[in-house]
């Protein structure tokens, strides 16, 4: 080997140094292009009406891990598995299908069962047309999900970078438009479902050719058997996300979920720092999990960002009065106490994430069913005890 011939180590960090430049900028940009709408938002809605916006984040993102089953992440295991380009397109096409058939049986059974998931959910407060609304976008974000991982596995820069970025390009406009003629809750909604099927529409595009495979039940049996204890983990980190806003909501009212979600909006700048990281991170691990330098180098990367996230934090918790003024008018001053608490456990999730990388390339995610069943029902009592207790400031410690 030549003095100047870069080792394995170093071009695995170059690598992934790349993918996440790349993802990085991609996900700031899509994660800031929402951001950037929220003074809007808060200026335009009443506080109850923001707070029940935010609940049907909340729910949509918990109801897409639910229609994706972990498919969009397992398939990373059959996908780097497969003997060639015919047998990944065949990973591919039955994952397709399969979200498919599973998306359109979730929006059938969430439309007959209305009126008893709106008041679990939103205590019967949101409107008829936004419940239809939230349910029709269901499928297609989850399908935009599944495309855009299946680019990322795939590493097509260019199809992720584009689907990204059409995703957030086109939700911000019309959700803009719906804003300029005052159309509340459900033209937000309704912007999100419509956004999705056009990036559908692209997506579908941008992947002709490649969901031609056909169904293969033993690609579909070999995947699941990784992709669903990957639920636990993802429905896990989204109803733990989810606890303290619903113990907002059943203790105090939809107002205060609407302080609750402000003070949440600049802990994003966490995961939007992470998001380039998670992107990257999980096809990367897969490309060198045999190499003799991937456990150097990963742990290099996890030391890294994890001090990155620590700046992040302490950044969020000096600047938290400027922030909440930029994102919310003076009634949701009290969001600032809530900040540096919040952008610390969003960092820790995050983290967290990165960790679970371990157990889906050993294939072990079985394991975080077990963690799960302990982790929830703590969580819950904490939520609501908390929150009972000392509200906002109580749910955020939760």
């Amino acid at each position: 080997m030549s003095e100047t011939e870069p080792t394995a180590g170093q071009r695995h960090g170059r690598e992934l140094g790349g993918d996440v430049l790349v993802y990085g900028i991609v996900g700031a940009l899509t994660g800031l292009i929402r951001i950037l709408i929220v003074p809007l938002v808060t200026r335009s809605l009443s506080q109850p009406d923001y707070g029940l916006f935010a609940l049907t984040g909340t729910v949509g993102a918990t109801l897409v891990v639910l229609v994706l089953a972990g498919i969009d992440a397992g398939i990373a295991r059959t996908y780097y598995a497969a003997a060639d380009g015919a047998e990944r397109d065949r990973v591919i096409s039955t994952g397709w299908w399969f979200l498919v058939a599973g998306g359109i049986g979730w929006m059938v059974l969430l439309g007959l069962l209305a009126a008893p998931v709106n008041a679990l959910f939103f205590r019967g407060e949101l409107s008829g047309p936004a419940y239809a609304l939230l349910v029709l976008g269901l499928g297609p974000m989850a399908w935009v999900a599944y495309l855009i991982n299946l680019f990322k596995w795939g590493r097509l820069r260019g199809p992720f970078v584009a689907l990204s970025l059409v995703t957030a390009g086109l939700y911000t406009a019309l959700a803009l438009g719906s804003l300029r003629f005052q159309l509340g809750v459900e033209g937000l909604i309704g912007a999100q479902a419509a956004a999705a099927v056009a990036t559908l529409t692209v997506g579908l595009w941008l992947l002709r050719g490649k969901l031609g495979g056909g169904f293969d039940r033993r690609v579909l049996r070999a995947t699941l058997a990784v992709s669903l204890p990957l639920v636990a983990i993802t429905l896990g980190d989204q109803i733990v996300l989810a606890l303290a806003p619903y113990a907002v909501l059943y203790e105090r009212s939809a107002a205060e979920v609407a302080i609750y979600n402000v003070a949440f909006r600049p802990s994003a700048v966490v995961s939007i720092l992470m998001l380039g990281v998670q992107t990257a991170y999980v096809p990367f691990a897969f490309r060198i999990e045999r190499d003799p330098t991937a456990r150097a180098t990963i742990a290099a990367a996890f030391t890294t960002v994890a001090l990155a996230v620590a700046a992040a934090i302490v950044g969020l918790t000096v600047g938290r009065g400027l922030l909440t003024a930029l994102f919310a008018p003076p009634a949701y001053r009290a969001a600032a106490d809530l900040v540096p608490i919040l952008a610390a456990a969003a960092g820790v999730i995050q983290l967290f994430y990165l960790m679970n990388v371990g157990s889906l390339l050993a294939g072990k995610t079985a394991a975080f069913f077990g963690l799960y069943a302990v982790v929830l029902p703590l969580t819950a009592a904490l939520a609501w005890g908390l929150t009972a207790a000392f509200g906002l400031t109580g749910a955020a410690f939760a």
